[in-house]
């Protein structure tokens, strides 16, 4: 079972899953085909690879579905079955994905079923990559010579376009748009799904529709629009003017009336350079933060439905982009057709002449800002401790063991089979679902990602990267680079402050530079606060205006000189009017000197006022900070001072922090100051649940002797 388990992967099966069911009365007619009747019932014995080819969009996945459905009702065959996904995670797309999967679903099943023939079908073998291709090619054709000899039934059966070009010795072909029952079905979803029944449109969508099962869905979905509108005239036009090729309707539809153009490039640009798939409520929120950021705000989901979100990403796309469900739903496109149509030949810059220099530099770079944008807006607190218990506390419990023992040596602990939730955002703060900010953790977490990958070589970035050559910097200024202009890291200004370049920062600001814009770093007060070289830098900015509780995205300058231990600096933000108890992404002041072990920091913020309490960031508060780092001086200091032991964080409570971390002297201590030992929340429910995730035995001990 382990082995078994060892093999899959996060949405094995997702593409499967996805695939859009026959219509009605369409593809039966393929198993009356002598094609598949020879393949199948073993007649011809040397020609076990039946190859399905068709041009893109014509349905070969639909058809390789129902042909898999099929086959499983019929029972002839232990059957297994792989569908590569280009536009999924690595492995569903890849030879190693195939091989896993296969395997998984071979050992799913009891030895003596294996006395049956095998039946595999591959889906899409052209949604690897070309070498790739290659590869599986070769594989499957050595697979079925070595079943021939071996005297075992092996049939197999792939679908794929007809390029890149591939070689098999031996095989029986299918080309799906020349099957004059393909054509019948095309004419059967027209008759059932053209509104306004009308004997020459459907005539005309027969002829250019070239079998091309895409187009035809993508043609009736307008044709149907203009009627609901009352434009009966309009659609023998809109058919007329309608271009017979697939790649001509998308670039029809992206270019002809549409209002909001700007936006469709963004949900374009999401879908294809996205780290991840995204959910419907991350692009909304995504394309909000591009285009109308001052819109920004928590997610009311009773005034922003899931309906209002699917239609508006439905009319953005113009149709091309979909929701799909598996464990959650993705958005994605709705063919793979449309990223070809995308990436080639220089079609994104041609709907936007502003990419031409570097379309994938610039897109991530629109991306990054999108994700800043919402990081930066003013709205964003987070401050509702009790949504996040509540979401966390309904978390599936993963542990990385089958069982461990508890004190008494009975086995308390079942693994489940499954990994739930936890692998949805793997390197972020899990908090879509809890705060009403859906697009917070695919911002934070891959902010920096989108920034590396926005490297524009020009005079812009010339100007950030040769902060220290000031003969270079006014030459670049003199040749109109733009001064305020954001590199990956933030402004030139911010990289001069960071570096501590005095008469560079003067230099800027004399020609303009605005001094309160932000960055990655923030602005650039706080990267002089952060990097702490001068502190006459400080004191200069705050002279020029810089705002000395801006916001950056992990809190404010104050937070940045807490982090960092300047502690001069973080006395002089004091007496200059800083906000003691300002919260960002970290956690307020105190909590970042808390969370570098900075007792001397401590004691100075505690001194000037700060409230031990302060909710915010990942640990909730200074304790649970300390705790998670096992610095037990301040830990101590701030029970001294009233900190809450039991205060909950996004991470739990202090001691579900130790427990995580294996501080066992942190645990041993806060059990004995009074910690409640089955305090719920965090990630992982409790501190017993963590310390069995991590697999710290001791701990594990140490707390069921407590009572956990």
């Amino acid at each position: 079972i382990e082995c078994r388990s060892s093999l899959s992967f996060r949405d094995i099966g997702a593409r499967l899953q996805n695939i859009s069911p026959t219509h009605p009365g369409t593809c039966d007619w393929f198993f009356e085909t002598s094609v598949f009747q020879k393949w199948y019932d073993h007649i011809e014995h040397n020609n076990r690879l039946l190859w399905i080819k068709g041009n893109p969009g014509t349905g070969k996945s639909t058809l390789m579905k129902h042909i898999l459905e099929y086959c499983q009702n019929e029972n002839d065959y232990a059957i297994v079955s792989y569908f590569f996904n280009a536009r999924g995670a690595e492995l569903e797309k890849t030879p190693l994905g195939m091989l896993r999967s296969l395997l998984f679903q071979l050992l799913e099943h009891e030895p003596s079923l294996y006395d049956q023939p095998l039946l595999l079908i591959i889906d899409a073998l052209d949604e690897c990559s070309d070498g790739d291709v290659k590869k599986v090619a070769e594989f499957l054709q050595h697979l079925s010579t070595d079943a021939t000899n071996a005297g075992t039934t092996l049939k197999i059966c792939l679908s794929s376009r007809h390029y890149p070009f591939i070689r098999f010795r031996r095989y029986q072909e299918l080309v799906l748009e020349k099957e004059k029952q393909h054509d019948e079905d095309i004419n059967n979803y027209i008759s059932s799904n053209l509104i306004k029944r009308d004997e020459a449109i459907e005539k005309a969508l027969r002829n250019k529709s070239s079998g091309i099962f895409m187009w035809v869905v993508l043609v009736i979905t307008m044709l149907n629009k203009a009627y609901d509108e009352g434009k009966m005239e309009a659609m023998k036009q809109k058919l007329t003017e309608t271009p017979a090729e697939l790649e001509e309707v998308f670039e029809m539809l992206l270019n002809r009336n549409n209002p909001d153009k700007d936006e469709t490039i963004l949900i374009l640009q999401w879908v294809l350079f996205a780290k991840r798939l995204l959910t419907p409520e991350e692009i909304y929120f995504g394309l909000i933060a591009g285009t109308n950021r001052q819109a920004l705000g928590k997610w009311d989901p009773l005034q922003i439905t899931p309906d209002i979100i699917r239609r508006r990403i439905i009319s953005t796309s113009r149709g091309l982009i979909e929701i799909r469900k598996d464990r959650k739903e993705t958005v994605q496109f709705i063919h793979e057709s449309v990223n070809d149509f995308l990436v080639r030949n220089g079609r994104l810059q041609k709907l936007d002449p502003g990419l031409m220099q570097d379309p994938i530099a610039k897109s991530q770079d629109r991306l990054k800002n999108c994700c800043m944008s919402y990081l930066m807006m003013e709205s964003l607190e987070l401050s509702n401790n009790g949504e996040i218990e509540s979401f966390f506390s309904s978390l599936e419990f993963v542990s990385r063991f089958s069982s461990i023992e508890s004190a008494s040596g009975v086995s308390s602990f079942d693994s489940p089979s499954k990994v739930s939730s936890l692998e949805f955002a793997p390197r972020g703060y899990s908090l879509e679902y809890t705060s009403g900010f859906p697009f917070l953790n695919y911002a934070s977490t891959y902010v920096f990602d989108h920034a590396e990958e926005a490297t524009l070589v020009s005079q812009t970035e010339l100007l950030r990267t040769q902060t220290g050559d000031k003969d270079v910097i006014a030459t670049v200024l003199e040749k109109g680079a733009k001064i305020n202009a954001r590199g990956p890291m933030g402004t030139a200004l911010s990289d001069a402050a960071y570096r501590g370049e005095i008469e560079i920062l003067e230099m800027f600001l004399e020609k303009g530079a605005d001094i309160n814009a932000r960055g990655i770093r923030g602005t650039a007060l706080m990267a002089a606060a952060e990097s702490g070289h001068k502190e006459i830098i400080v004191e200069m900015l705050l002279e020029k205006g810089a705002k000395i509780n801006a916001r950056g995205i992990w809190g404010t300058a104050l937070a940045a000189a807490a982090d960092n231990g300047r502690i001069k600096i973080a006395e002089m933000l004091l007496e200059k009017g800083a906000k003691i108890n300002a919260r960002g992404f970290r956690g307020s002041p105190l909590q970042r000197a808390a969370f570098r072990g900075n007792k001397e920091m401590v004691e100075m913020l505690l001194n000037k006022g700060a409230k031990i309490n302060v909710w915010g960031g990942l640990y909730g508060n200074a304790l649970h900070a300390a705790a998670y780092k096992g610095e037990m001086d301040i830990a101590n200091l701030l029970l001294e001072k009233g900190a809450n032991i039991n205060a909950r964080g996004l991470k739990g409570n202090p001691l579900q922090g130790a427990a995580i971390r294996g501080k066992k002297e942190m645990v041993e201590m806060l059990l004995d100051k009074g910690a409640k030992v089955n305090a719920r929340g965090g990630f992982y429910g409790n501190a017993l649940q963590g310390a069995v995730a991590v697999g710290d035995r001791e701990i594990v001990r140490m707390l069921l002797d407590k009572g956990a």
